[in-house]
């Protein structure tokens, strides 16, 4: 999954009076931007393996089966909207962050090797030790 951020058609926008800066401009204008957007919705356009960290998230609002994302940083609605954008795309980056693995480092792959010749060798030895206790075992004829 690229960077491709999810289309800005998606869930439904209402604003209401928003506690935020503002000082009495808050009183009067609706700048608080609420975007709610159903999962029936959602969720098809990302892979399965994302669908329950979405659930778990704190925008989850089980009963309507929705998130509901909501911002009044600012006095504009445009702004508080496209803030409300930002926080869906950042939650679906991070879930897929979570539940995806990442490309494994050269570091850690000479780790690994490391280790899997160290253990080769641990078991060689092993081997060897048994073979001689049997050989000893049997002994001269």
């Amino acid at each position: 999954m690229g960077q491709r951020p999810l289309p800005s058609e998606i869930g439904e926008v209402s604003y209401a009076r928003s506690s935020g800066p503002g000082g009495q401009n808050v009183n009067k204008v609706n700048s608080k931007a609420q975007l709610r957007v159903s999962l029936d919705q959602l969720l098809p356009m990302l892979p399965t393996v994302l669908h329950d960290g979405i659930r778990k998230s704190t925008y989850y609002a089980g009963k309507t089966n929705s998130l509901l994302i909501q911002s009044d940083d600012s006095r504009k609605q445009t702004a508080n909207k496209d803030t409300c954008y930002r926080k869906l795309n950042e939650l679906v980056m991070d879930v897929y962050n979570q539940n995806v693995p990442g490309e494994t480092s050269e570091e850690q792959k000479d780790k690994v090797k490391k280790l899997q010749r160290a253990e080769n060798e641990s078991r060689l030895k092993m081997k060897k030790k048994h073979s001689s206790k049997k050989a000893a075992r049997r002994g001269d004829d």
